[in-house]
């Protein structure tokens, strides 16, 4: 999803049409799925817990078939909750109107948020929806479901309001984290090397992911098989070097957030010693950011649009003595012409601690919406590539003070 929007305001009656439509459903036949609501969440004080028992249960014993949400009239697209739930399959509008009324039998107060695509995130074509807007550009359906804790009076006064936007999404889903605009999320990938004085390094790997991303990461490790999970760490400490070797075991978190996957290998000869000097090439940062072609090239270049940030930190920390830098690669950012900041940056810091030299690279590649751009800007685009995907933007070099 790349942008969305609470509601179509050019499309009210729509809108009503489709929401008064699940109401009525909702209305033929509610009781048996608040009834199945309370039972799952009898004893869970928390609202978290209270939402997670029913979502959890919905996943597994409801299945997801059916028409989409436009296929049908509305008069005749949905069922009742209770039918849903008796059947043990729904659409995926008939399972979200069986969740808002399990909901709303738990103390939440639910609303509906539609929400669009944003034509792929292309600014002309996204002004267009929404000048003229179609009933089936706002195709998903999310429920924002409130709940308040605490206070006083039956929890009527005071207390802390908690808002959830929540989807048809499986029990490895954290609550919490998805926002209507798909935009609460991001991904951080850190490397840290130790490098001692014959060029060996012990290498420290940490992915971490927020956001809805997360479900498929809990689910994928979750449920992976110990032989697949072997030849997996052995895959990911070939990437390293193939002369790397483990010195971890593969660390997944499946259950805390953010998704944190972690290992570590040892790399001999990795950075490369000659002399009193020291040469390392730091891996995973640069290349092409933007797109390329050949001179003679006609058509438009093409930037493909970001919904959430990337960011790569790298952090080598040198051998004691080794304090003299012959080479440390200069700060870049690359800002497209229209753009108010940047798309793509990185920042390099140095310092000296307990007589070894730190250095910290820290690249990211943030939001923006897609981009067009005619071959005029060949050169821009052809000049950045040739800079960031030189070795000298992640090269190290450093001399031994004697």
């Amino acid at each position: 999803r790349n942008s969305a929007l609470d509601s179509a305001a050019d499309l009210d009656d729509d809108r009503e049409q489709l929401f008064g439509a699940l109401a009525a459903a909702r209305e033929n036949g509610s009781e048996a799925a608040a009834a199945k609501a309370r039972e799952l969440a009898d004893g869970k004080r928390a609202a978290e817990d209270r939402i997670r028992a029913v979502r959890d249960w919905l996943w597994k014993n409801v299945r997801v078939a059916g028409p989409g949400l436009f296929t049908l009239p509305f008069g005749r697209a949905f069922f009742p909750p209770d039918r849903s739930l008796t059947d043990g399959y729904a659409s995926a509008a008939d399972w979200m109107n069986l969740y808002f009324a399990m909901l709303e039998a738990i103390g939440c107060t639910a609303e509906y948020v539609l929400t669009d695509g944003d034509a792929a995130g292309y600014p002309a074509l996204a002004r267009a929806r929404r000048d003229v807007p179609q009933p089936d550009d706002f195709n998903d359906l999310l429920i924002r479901a409130t709940v308040r804790e605490g206070g006083w009076f039956f929890g009527l006064f005071g207390g802390e309001a908690k808002t959830f936007i929540l989807d048809c999404e499986n029990e490895y889903t954290p609550l919490g984290v998805r926002d209507v605009e798909g935009r609460n999320g991001r991904t951080e990938n850190v490397m840290s090397f130790d490098v001692n004085e014959t060029g060996a390094a012990r290498i420290t790997v940490s992915n971490s992911t927020w956001g809805v991303a997360v479900a498929a990461l809990r689910k994928r490790y979750a449920e992976m098989l110990p032989e697949m999970r072997a030849r997996h760490h052995t895959e990911l400490i070939g990437d390293i070097a193939e002369s790397a070797e483990a010195i971890s075991g593969l660390e997944t978190d499946v259950e805390g957030y953010p998704f944190t996957i972690a290992y570590a290998a040892y790399a001999p000869n990795y950075a490369a010693k000659n002399g009193d000097t020291l040469t390392l090439v730091v891996p995973g940062l640069g290349g092409a950011f933007l797109p390329g072609g050949e001179s003679e090239r006609q058509s438009p270049f093409g930037v493909n649009g970001r919904l959430c940030p990337t960011v790569f930190v790298r952090e080598v920390v040198l051998p004691a003595g080794y304090t003299a830098v012959e080479h440390l690669p200069e700060p870049w950012e690359i800002v497209l012409p229209g753009d108010p900041s940047a798309r793509f940056r990185s920042t390099v810091e140095s310092r000296v601690e307990a007589g070894r030299l730190h250095v910290t690279f820290r690249e990211e590649q943030l939001p923006g919406t897609a981009r067009l751009f005619t071959r005029d800007w060949f050169g821009f685009f052809r000049d950045w590539n040739r800079r960031t995907g030189s070795r000298l933007i992640r090269t190290i070099v450093v001399r031994k003070v004697r």
